[in-house]
């Protein structure tokens, strides 16, 4: 549980939070990091297609994405790569997450916010 609590308060204090894939390119920790506040970073452009009911068009405008095979190849570095992303993307990112990131949560009780 400790460990838990200690990736919710990293990915919450984050601009941007790696997401590659493993088994399958759906992770949990994407969802997670929306949720948080936190800018997902995905490798894989099938990413980008999940949950099209949750996040359908407003995905490319809350996430970052970098195509893995140029990162395993040494073509991009990630941490570059996101250095160079302006405070005001981050800052415009940040507000569509903050505006929309809610869409993704299921709820025992439905609340009627969004």
């Amino acid at each position: 549980m400790r460990a838990h609590l200690g990736t919710a308060a990293a990915y919450a204090q984050s601009a941007f939070c790696l997401q590659p894939g493993g088994d399958t390119i759906s992770r949990k920790g994407i969802v997670d990091a929306l949720l948080l506040g936190c800018i997902p970073v995905l490798f894989h452009s099938g990413q980008r297609r999940l949950w099209p009911w949750h996040w359908g068009e407003w995905v490319a405008n809350a996430t970052m994405l970098i195509d893995e095979r140029l990162v395993r190849n040494g073509v991009v570095d990630v941490v570059r790569t996101l250095a160079a992303v302006s405070s005001s993307q981050v800052e415009a990112m940040q507000r569509v997450i903050a505006q929309r990131a809610g869409r993704m949560m299921y709820a025992a009780v439905d609340t009627g916010q969004l």
